[in-house]
């Protein structure tokens, strides 16, 4: 009988890469006030993370990011957070550890564009308190329940410190000492700098003489606190600042929601607290000096305002736009492309910004009560509301731009 037999060939495949490629991966750590127990917490966040990442063997460690004494309501004034997502865009790791939502972010909208962006690179973010990933299909909806949650309790907290703030202002007691020209804080009190009050008390006389706040400043060779020279504006500011006299206004800025400063026009009350310094410009003087300027203000023939004013951004350079006319029509054109020739944004008619504008808003005031601002872009206008929510209007006009120079 014939045997047979069987050769089997073992064929080695080589292995796949993947299979014992590293995950590259980074933390990050945030605490919002530099005191000694916070400090000590987030020494001990690095120190895990660092010894959690490198004890794993199929992680690489890369770093950890590290934001200290800074708000999470918003991502512009963390230097680390950027850091790290211009390292996630460079493709430096691709998995993100954290402890929670809210340390990574308070804000909603920062923190889904975050997230989102994270994701779009293919890197993972693992929120480990809350154990969330952003790889898993309902993560999203989690972060945005948990980071309203974290926005909402960052607007309550900042509440009740505004209405103490504002329960000490009235009573009298004031906290924000800065350093103003002419004076000097010692702990207690402003006294004053005889040799920046000497230039005081000329600014004072003479405006009074007759001469301009322009030709004042150009006169002074004297600086500011800050080390810059004294401009027209300066000057308009010290002519009309009562703590010369003596008196201090409290509340003259006001926070409408976190982490936002806006001048007080009237929005909010003001509180004067009269004579609680010694002055170094007489009140008659004082006093004198505003009529003069109120008279003036009077006299001279005023701009034309609209509703837009102040409220419209290029959307690629994030600069002012200003009012002008070309062609006998009103239009609204980039300052880079005005005063700098570096933006070439197209500009906007008038006629059409009122034509989008009121598709929306039933009447100006409306406009004025809900929108913040509003960012021009070349194919949309994107509104921004004072409640920090969004409308975009798709630019339906002929792309016009305005030559370079003109």
């Amino acid at each position: 009988m014939r045997k047979e037999w069987l050769y089997l060939k073992i064929i080695k495949l080589p292995l796949l890469k993947e299979e014992f490629k590293k995950r590259k991966v980074a933390a990050y750590t945030r605490v919002s006030v530099s005191s000694d127990s916070l400090l000590h917490s987030l020494a001990n966040q690095v120190s895990h993370y660092t010894e959690m990442i490198q004890k794993n063997p199929k992680w690489e460690f890369v770093q950890v990011y590290v934001d200290e004494g800074v708000t999470g309501t918003s991502t512009e004034s963390r230097e680390q957070f950027l850091k790290m997502m211009d390292d996630a865009r460079a493709g430096r790791f691709d998995l993100l550890l954290t402890k929670s939502v809210s340390r990574f972010a308070r804000n909603t909208v920062d923190l889904l564009e975050s997230c989102r962006e994270l994701k779009s690179l293919n890197v993972e973010v693992r929120f480990e308190k809350d154990r969330i990933s952003t790889f898993n299909s309902d993560g999203e909806l989690v972060l945005s329940l948990l980071a309203s949650y974290a926005q909402a309790e960052s607007e309550s907290i900042s509440q009740n410190i505004k209405w103490g703030k504002t329960k000490q202002m009235q009573d009298g007691v004031y906290h924000h000492f800065t350093r103003c020209y002419g004076y000097d804080w010692d702990g207690d009190i402003y006294e004053i700098v005889e040799e920046e009050a000497e230039v005081v008390r000329f600014i004072y006389k003479a405006y009074l003489d007759g001469m301009s706040p322009k030709k004042i400043s150009e006169l002074i060779t004297a600086k500011t606190v800050t080390g810059k020279n004294f401009t027209r504006g300066t000057v308009k500011d010290i002519l009309k600042n009562r703590i010369y006299i003596g008196d201090r206004v409290l509340q003259q800025f006001y926070s409408p929601r976190v982490r936002k400063c806006n001048r007080n026009y009237g929005e909010v009350p003001k509180y004067i607290l009269p004579e609680v310094h010694e002055p170094i410009i007489a009140r008659e003087m004082f006093d004198e000096v505003q009529n003069v300027m109120q008279q003036k203000a009077k006299d001279t023939p005023k701009k034309t305002f609209t509703c837009f004013s102040g409220r419209l951004k290029c959307g690629h350079c994030e600069r002012a736009l200003c009012r002008r006319t070309l062609h006998g029509k009103k239009i609204w054109k980039c300052q880079g492309n005005e005063i700098s020739k570096t933006c070439q944004a197209r500009y906007i008619t008038e006629e059409k910004l009122k034509e989008y504008t009121f598709s929306i808003f039933e009447d100006e005031n409306e406009f004025k009560m809900r929108v913040d601002h509003i960012k021009v872009y070349d194919d949309y206008l994107e509104y921004i509301f004072k409640d920090d929510t969004m409308k975009t209007i798709e630019r339906k006009e002929p792309k016009r731009r305005c030559r370079q120079g003109k």
